[in-house]
């Protein structure tokens, strides 16, 4: 999503392959190449997941989520010790990101002027949010000496407690907006009525399957959540935005596997299923 109202080419593809062992390949000076085509990105994005787990699952994963809220290097630092124990290892996470992605970077900043500017936002789905603390002025230079002052660097406002809500308004509201017309269209086709929709967890949802109608029922939940949502348009997304799924399943929540391409019943996943 933030790929997307970015229009930030690079940072939507890379979502849908994996984003996380990309900026882990960074970390551990095995840089991915954007250049290479999607077939071969993914493979090394793979290697990267299998080599790397714990840089790519906590300080990859918890840098970029972070990031995507709003959250600088000091943020990231305070609510992440045991991933970030030094702040500057914190700070150069959220410099690299920046560094990747200067479109995504721009999209945050014109959110916080455009909130502070009008009080509020209104994202695409039509949630409407006031804001009153995006910036502050600056309490150190009172204006006086404020082409010398670092911390407004000249500005005479620093960033206030709202300045995350307003970078994370709209990604967060279009994507619950999102998965609610998947979850429609589900409804609407009868799909959640063979294999049970149970649950929502963020951008997961939880069906309990019978055996025998996976083959059928699997493909069409990733049909439906796959879709091109006609209130997502833009330049990259002219068909409307399409987001990539993947698929788990077992026999119960804590012991689920990606789904293997071809496997003809769920007896294919034991032992999850002893």
């Amino acid at each position: 999503m933030m790929g997307f109202l970015a229009q930030d080419r690079d940072y939507l593809r890379l979502a849908n392959l994996d984003i996380h062992s990309f900026i882990a390949s960074h970390m551990v000076k095995e840089p991915a190449d954007l250049k290479w085509d999607d077939k071969l990105l993914r493979e090394y994005l793979q290697e990267v997941r299998r080599n790397y787990p714990d840089i790519r699952d906590k300080n990859a994963k918890q840098a970029v989520l972070g990031w995507q809220l709003g959250m600088e290097g000091g943020t990231l630092f305070n609510n992440n010790r045991d991933i970030y124990p030094k702040r500057k290892d914190a700070e150069m996470a959220i410099n690299l990101i920046n560094s990747l992605f200067p479109r995504c970077v721009k999209y945050r900043e014109e959110k916080m002027w455009q909130a502070h500017k009008q009080g509020y936002l209104l994202s695409p789905y039509g949630y409407l949010r006031w804001f009153w603390d995006v910036f502050r002025t600056c309490t150190q230079c009172h204006y006086r000496n404020r082409a010398h002052c670092k911390r407004c660097r000249g500005l005479g406002m620093v960033i206030g407690e709202e300045s995350k809500e307003a970078i994370s308004h709209d990604v967060q509201s279009c994507a619950h907006g999102h998965i609610k017309d998947v979850m429609l269209g589900i409804h609407q086709k009868g799909i959640d009525r063979e294999g049970c929709l149970i649950n929502q967890v963020h951008d997961d949802l939880e069906f309990d399957i019978p055996e025998g109608k996976m083959d059928l029922l699997i493909p069409a939940i990733q049909r439906e959540m796959e879709f091109h949502n006609p209130r997502l348009i833009n330049e990259i997304c002219p068909q409307g935005l399409s987001i990539r799924v993947e698929e788990k399943i077992g026999r119960n929540l804590a012991d689920m596997a990606e789904l293997m391409i071809g496997a003809p019943s769920i007896q294919d996943y034991a032992p999850l299923g002893e």
